[in-house]
Parts: structure tokens; C-alpha cells; sequence
């Protein structure tokens, strides 16, 4: 496959692949979500990982994974003060085989755990993101876990939205629209992979999915997940470019 310009990246960066997804909760206090992320990960090989940061429960720093490290996931989630949850597998100074994981909570969670009261209108949601560079992807096994957690967690966490792209390109897609900042309100892009929660799906008047022009369409939970193509790697081909055009004519982006 011919190296796009948007897949040159420069000795600092790292060629990465990542779902992320997007999700409500004004609570915190229901840990079974973190026991069905957990679940996922260890069903699909993302959990041990070689190294973990939960905040100030490792001291701020990433340290090396432990098996007391696993409670110590699932207790994080209703943990005051616990902001962000991170896992790493592999040596980052040999990019081809890296995974990521990060788990990141708003600060609402820390108002609402401490009893504090909030008087905004802002509608909190947080962060999953899984991440792997180019080579981990090149395994089909490995591809088709990605895969697998990907849906198995969307299944479990009923996500506003979610998305499947190249980090850098991601990014690319964000400048071409003029956007500042990603927003879970409303559709802004079309990515690889792209799942429109029950919210999205009412605002686009989706109702099976079945007449996006996308190259696969699945029913997952209460909203849909679609794709441009049969591999990410194809993330900036010419057919997702014209069937990003197609899906964004489709949902009136254009």
C-alpha cells in the first residue's frame, strides 16, 4: 500500500491506530462498568499489561504491573480523586508492537464523589481509548481482538459515540471541518470506524442503519457501528475517502 502523506510521520511520533469512545456518567458510584471493561480486556489479551498508572493509587507514575493492580482497576472508578487510568504493553522506543489504554474521567466525578455541588450545565462524559501501532495490527489474531473488545465494550458501556482511526489522520479529518474540539452532541466527522450511539442515530433519523453507504453496517446495543473498508489500514484510501463523502452527503454534513 502506497505511504499517503498523512502517514508520514515524523522520528517523534508513533504510527498508531485508536478506538475511543465516548460515554455518560453523573455518578460514579456503580463500579460494574469497570468490571465489564476489565472483563473485555482480559478476554481479548489487553489485560496483564506490562505497566499501569491509576493516578494517585501509583503515585502519579506508571509503574510496573503487579496482580494487586487488579483491584485496584475496579475500585479506581468510584474512587475519589482517580482522574485517569493508563496501561502500556511494549517498548515505545520499538513502536511496531505497542498497545495503549486509556481511561479518562471528567471532573465531575470528583464533585459529585466528594459531595460538591455544581451549578453548570455541563453534561459530563468520559474517555476509553485503546490504542495500537501499525505492526500489532499486521497479526490477524491481534487485528481481530482489537476488534472484538472494541465491540464487546461498546455492548457493555452503551457509549454517546465512538470512533476507529489513525491517531494523526483523526486529526487531519478534525482540520478539514474546522473543528477546534471533538464534541459527544452532536455528528462532526465521518472516521474509519464510527459508532452513532442512541442520541446520534435519533438526531440523523437512523433507525437499523441499513441505508448508511458505508462498507459494513452492524447493529450494536442501542445505536450502530460502521466502517469504511474490510481493513483500518486503509484508513486514507481513495474508496473511505468517497465513502466518507457519500455517508457525510447522506447525513445532510455537506
Amino acid at each position: 500500500m502506497q505511504v499517503s502523506e498523512h502517514r508520514k510521520y515524523r522520528d517523534f511520533e508513533r504510527p498508531e491506530i485508536q478506538f475511543s469512545m465516548m460515554y455518560y456518567d453523573n455518578e460514579y458510584t456503580d463500579s460494574s462498568i469497570a468490571e465489564k471493561v476489565l472483563a473485555n480486556l482480559e478476554k481479548f489479551g489487553f489485560f496483564p499489561p506490562e505497566k499501569m498508572y491509576i493516578d494517585l493509587m501509583t503515585r502519579g507514575r506508571y509503574l510496573k504491573y503487579k496482580p494487586e493492580m487488579r483491584d485496584m482497576f475496579i475500585e479506581a472508578y468510584c474512587k475519589p480523586g482517580v482522574s485517569n487510568i493508563g496501561m502500556a504493553d511494549g517498548n515505545s522506543r520499538k513502536v511496531e508492537q505497542l498497545w495503549e489504554f486509556a481511561w479518562d474521567f471528567t471532573f465531575y466525578k470528583t464533585l459529585m464523589l466528594e459531595k460538591r455541588e455544581h451549578t453548570g450545565t455541563f453534561k459530563p462524559w468520559n474517555r476509553l481509548a485503546l490504542s495500537m501501532t501499525y505492526g500489532r495490527f499486521e497479526n490477524p489474531q491481534i487485528y481481530s481482538n482489537f476488534f472484538s473488545f472494541v465491540k464487546a465494550v461498546i455492548e457493555d458501556v452503551d457509549p454517546a459515540c465512538a470512533l476507529v482511526d489513525d491517531i494523526a489522520y483523526s486529526l487531519h479529518l478534525s482540520d478539514v471541518i474546522g473543528a477546534k474540539t471533538f464534541t459527544a452532541e452532536h455528528v462532526q466527522q465521518i472516521y474509519w470506524g464510527n459508532y452513532f450511539g442512541a442520541d446520534w442515530c435519533r438526531q440523523c433519523g437512523i433507525e437499523d442503519g441499513k441505508d448508511i453507504p458505508a462498507y459494513s453496517v452492524e447493529k450494536i446495543g442501542s445505536g450502530v457501528f460502521f466502517t469504511l473498508s474490510d481493513n483500518v489500514l486503509d484508513f486514507d484510501s481513495v474508496e473511505c475517502d468517497a465513502r466518507r463523502a457519500r455517508i457525510r452527503k447522506y447525513l445532510g454534513l455537506d
